[in-house]
């Protein structure tokens, strides 16, 4: 998929969704997916689709978030937008697994509230990354 043809546009997957199960779920996700496409517009972002994240089940989360590091990896899309860090995760350290997980990859993690996110190390990024270390961390 070519879709650098333009300025520095983005092509984002976007991820919306809400901790409640109660009717206004729907109107929360309406008004994050609004608030992101707002701020795509006005920073050249393009929203490649859209993902529902699981209300309770952060396994489903993760999976959204290894998904979309292959999609960056086969360079389909350049990363993803949140309107805050908590529609996706539920503490710090996942948050910053996920950042991780599609920082690695080479793409953005963006946050409409928050900003670009990144971990802001010095790594070799030419190493490849292999999600399965991800999922068998071992505790020292």
């Amino acid at each position: 998929m070519s879709h650098k043809n333009k300025e520095e546009q983005l092509w984002l997957y976007a991820i919306v969704g809400s901790n409640s199960q109660r009717r206004n779920a729907k109107d929360r996700e309406k008004k994050q997916l609004d608030c992101i496409k707002e701020y795509a517009k006005s920073h050249n972002i393009q929203i490649a689709q859209i993902i529902r994240k699981s209300v309770h089940d952060n396994e489903i989360n993760i999976r959204h978030i290894d998904f979309i590091a292959d999609e960056v990896t086969k360079r389909h899309c350049d990363g993803v937008i949140v309107v805050n860090m908590n529609v996706v995760a539920g503490n710090m350290k996942d948050a910053y697994s996920m950042i991780g997980r599609v920082v690695a990859a080479g793409g953005k993690f963006i946050s409409v509230e928050e900003g670009k996110l990144d971990l802001r190390l010095k790594m070799d990024r030419k190493k490849k990354v292999d999600k399965n270390d991800w999922n068998n961390e071992k505790r020292e």
